[in-house]
């Protein structure tokens, strides 16, 4: 005998729960259910797992800053939400389809008036940080082995932050290294994100650098 199980979305955790953390309603995503004597708490974790990464493997400081985020998906979201929440300056967002890109803007614009929108092909890089949350790069993907953005775009003085973590070196992240950009990939947002969700099951600390050596094992 065989059973079908559905896993419910992201967006569609928001409706199964009874309580939802202020950032994960803002994002409209719930990744981690937490139970508390019957009464179920959404949270959302990658918010969290972007700002972390960022601070700590980077030493970048969101406050003030200006931002280009490449695309506007699910991880854009998340990323965007946060970086409104750090008091980045501009916000701009460039996507294949603008109009997903100017519905995420509308959307964050509540929180942070200085908002852009653009399309992916005529996107200027100039930023403090750049942020690739498109699947561009992404081994095995349909775009595998190319980059978003090319090095002649990404300013020397740069971040280059590329959410997509395999392959571990990125085509985005090798052109920002051409260009003289520090770079980060995605796989510090990825622990963190789950080192975070851990500690709200749990309540103990998360054990992140043994994360991280068995997620670097299982992506090789």
């Amino acid at each position: 005998m065989g059973f079908n199980i559905t896993i419910p979305h992201k967006e569609q955790l928001l409706d199964l729960v009874d309580e939802v953390d202020e950032m994960a309603r803002s994002i409209g995503a719930v990744n981690t259910v937490v139970n508390r004597e019957g009464t179920l708490s959404g949270y959302n974790t990658d918010a969290y797992g972007f700002v972390k990464s960022l601070k700590e493997k980077a030493s970048f400081d969101p406050l003030g800053k200006t931002v280009l985020l490449l695309g506007a998906g699910g991880a854009a979201r998340a990323a965007a939400y946060a970086l409104a929440a750090e008091g980045v300056e501009r916000l701009t967002i460039a996507n294949r389809t603008v109009a997903r890109a100017k519905a995420l803007a509308e959307d964050v614009g509540r929180l942070l008036p200085n908002v852009h929108v653009s399309s992916l092909q005529n996107v200027s890089g100039d930023a403090d940080l750049i942020v690739n949350s498109t699947s561009v790069g992404m081994a095995s993907g349909d775009g595998a082995g190319q980059t978003p953005l090319g090095a002649d775009s990404i300013p020397e003085n740069a971040l280059a932050y590329d959410m997509v973590y395999t392959p571990a070196e990125t085509p985005f992240l090798r052109c920002a290294q051409e260009a003289g950009a520090r770079v980060v990939g995605g796989l510090w947002m990825l622990i963190y994100q789950g080192a975070s969700s851990f500690e709200l099951w749990s309540g103990k600390d998360a054990p992140v650098d043994v994360m991280y050596q068995a997620a670097q094992q299982a992506i090789e």
